[in-house]
């Protein structure tokens, strides 16, 4: 299976311009800014379309609700009764399926149960892999990928495009054979590493005690994921 030409596509300037950076120099990778119809209207040649919504397939808000005006009410059906048919009602976060509508292939990747901040940011790694699998399962020619939790997710800009390369580059360079150093080898970019360490080195403490108003918004994740904290603690 070869990766199909990927198309990157988000309003934001501040994810196009890392997106940017993170896919440096690999060419079958276009980053691109605008919306999902305009872009459609001038990419005839996108074959596959990916929907980052939820595991019920109610895509009635943001880039899903985009796809849905722009191909109309009969896909988000196809998409839940498929989900009904193959998933017991549940697709599971970061897994893909794909369906065909209106001659164009939809592979639907959920990055949350339900609209939710996305708590373990390595959700955007398994998404974005899953997907592009699916797409080269299907044999497509073009895909356009979104910034998988970076909407109401609330993932970092920084740290969407930083997965999303790291599962582009997994999918090119595959390994020959399978080991605890490859497996230990992809865990996170290593800018992520060394803010996990240092969060790591906080001392657990009670929280009455505990100043949380310096930490950065890794930190607080990795708090809040762990039990340590709740929103609440941050506003």
């Amino acid at each position: 299976m070869n990766l199909p030409t990927i198309y990157l596509l988000d309003q934001e300037p501040g994810m196009v311009s890392v997106w940017a950076l993170a896919f440096e120099g690999i060419p079958v990778v276009h980053v691109v800014q605008d919306d999902f119809a305009g872009f459609m209207d001038v990419h005839p040649q996108v074959d596959c379309i990916v929907a980052p919504g939820n595991s019920y397939g109610l895509m009635d808000a943001g880039y899903d609700a985009a796809i849905i005006s722009y191909f109309g009410e009969g896909l988000k059906h196809a998409v839940q009764r498929k989900i009904l048919d193959d998933w017991f009602g549940e697709q599971p976060v970061g897994t893909s399926m794909s369906i065909e509508h209106a001659g164009i292939t939809l592979v639907h990747t959920p990055v949350m149960r339900v609209p939710s901040v996305v708590r373990d940011s390595m959700v955007v790694y398994h998404a974005a892999r899953s997907a592009l699998i699916e797409a080269m399962r299907r044999g497509v020619k073009a895909v356009v990928l979104p910034a998988f939790g970076a909407g109401c997710g609330k993932v970092p800009h920084d740290v969407v495009a930083r997965l999303m390369a790291q599962a582009y580059r997994q999918l090119a360079d595959p390994p020959a054979e399978l080991s605890w150093h490859y497996a230990h080898s992809l865990d996170l970019p290593d800018s992520l590493q060394h803010a996990l360490r240092e969060v790591q080195s906080i001392p657990l403490v009670d929280r009455s005690d505990f100043d949380y108003s310096d930490l950065d918004g890794l930190k607080r994740e990795r708090l809040i994921s762990r039990g340590y904290a709740t929103e609440g603690d941050f506003e």
